[in-house]
């Protein structure tokens, strides 16, 4: 096996990474943690925290891609 140096894998890692529609799964991971307040907070409109946003991303990851989202990238 031909070893590569840092950048060179750094660089196949990014390709591999802009392959992937990231934006869409963005807006929709958004969208979904905003209706997981909404459907906590019936009647209130209120701003998503940090913290609810990362989380709310991590479980639309989990629940779009299972458990080995991860290793997909």
């Amino acid at each position: 096996m031909q070893e590569i140096n840092f950048d060179e894998a750094v660089e196949q890692i990014l390709a591999r990474i802009r392959a992937i529609p990231v934006m869409p799964i963005c807006l929709s991971a958004k969208r979904s943690t905003n209706a997981e307040v909404a459907e906590g907070n019936p009647g209130q409109i209120r701003h998503v925290s940090g913290q609810e946003l990362l989380d709310g991303i991590r479980q639309f990851a989990l629940n779009q891609f299972g458990p080995m989202v991860v290793t997909s990238v």
